[in-house]
């Protein structure tokens, strides 16, 4: 009878401690489909946060280029009026140029008047002299 009692206590023991092991591997089962859900969870908040910093990166670069092209379009606006002011220098540099050429022609007409008018002078003095 004792030998009955102890194995029906130990069948019930037994019988707990397999409850239990039954228990621990349901909660493991559970521990790892949590452990599971979260990484998919954390996962999938990395993929967001990876997402919104490459969303602000293709941002950013849109920016650079945007900045790149109006900087281009204005050097190109600089770039043709420089070639304007440029062409104009050209073109006052050219007409100082014919400007300077006559210096030696008018130089010359300047000496003839300056001569002729000396012979009048000269003339005149003579011509002065004779009637006083």
């Amino acid at each position: 009878r004792q030998n009955s009692d102890l194995r029906r206590e130990v069948q019930s023991q037994l019988l707990g401690l397999k409850s239990m092991s039954d228990e621990i591997d349901n909660m493991r089962g559970t521990e790892t489909k949590l452990r599971a859900e979260l990484e998919a969870a954390t996962t999938g908040e990395l993929s967001a946060v990876h997402l919104k910093r490459i969303d602000r990166l293709r941002e950013h670069r849109a920016k650079i280029l945007s900045d790149f092209d109006d900087y281009t379009r204005q050097a190109e606006e600089e770039k043709a009026q420089l070639l304007e002011e440029l062409q104009g220098f050209r073109d006052a540099a050219a007409k100082a140029s014919e400007e300077l050429a006559m210096v030696p022609l008018i130089k010359r007409e300047c000496q003839m008047q300056k001569r002729r008018a000396d012979e009048t002078a000269i003339r005149t003095e003579n011509l002065v002299r004779k009637l006083t």
